[in-house]
């Protein structure tokens, strides 16, 4: 019996670092809040630490993209990737061609491990996404329930991550309404000037004037 106690206890362990299916981290905020910031840095750390990675980055529209997704992409590469004409081509891999104008050529950009990032927009057929498997996406502002659901199945064979970023200006939308239905609050403190975390949780609200 005790061996058997062991082996469930070491299984729940392998479960917990290594979870199966795909995991969503929704960020909704308000403008300038570091949202995308945080999801374009995931981005970029996960294509570099994982060989032939399988990326999709989406928004509204091909300008937004390039405004508000590619650019931040570009910002959070690493300084030998990015040359002073922004073109990095290396044998017949790597693909790294970008503008502030322009974004990234073909909406695409492919690291010398073979990690590739491609920039979509909701305006596409979502029907168009049928065949790809994906490590990871990143969903920002205004993303539909249909696209959602085209996401999540084309993350779940690789137990991908997905990244969900926008502030919900247009209200109690159907996506809004998607993942706050039935949600319950497992840890929450007072924000007025980010109470400091703790091995134990937050600060007490009487701390964090000293912090």
């Amino acid at each position: 019996m005790l061996l058997l106690a062991q082996a469930a206890n070491a299984a729940q362990s392998l479960d917990s670092l290594n979870p199966i299916g795909v995991i969503e981290e929704w960020n909704l905020g308000g403008n300038r809040a570091s949202k995308s910031e945080r999801a374009a840095k995931r981005i970029v750390q996960l294509m570099i630490e994982r060989e032939n990675a399988r990326v999709w980055c989406l928004q509204s529209t091909e300008a937004s993209s390039i405004e508000n997704q590619q650019s931040l992409i570009w910002k959070y590469l690493p300084p030998e990737y990015k040359t002073e004409s922004g073109k990095l081509r290396q044998g017949t891999t790597t693909k790294i061609n970008y503008s502030v104008s322009g974004g990234f050529t073909e909406n695409k950009m492919v690291l010398p491990n073979g990690s590739v990032c491609v920039f979509k927009f909701y305006s596409m057929d979502v029907r168009s996404v049928e065949g790809a498997e994906l490590d990871c996406a990143w969903a920002d502002e205004l993303v539909t329930p249909d696209w959602l659901e085209a996401l999540r199945y084309r993350l779940l064979t690789r137990n991908g991550v997905l990244h969900v970023t926008f502030t919900p200006v247009a209200g109690y939308t159907p996506t809004v309404a998607s993942i706050l239905n039935g949600a319950v609050t497992t840890e929450q403190a007072e924000a007025e000037l980010l109470p400091k975390a703790t091995g134990d949780g937050y600060r007490s609200e009487e701390h964090t004037s000293e912090l």
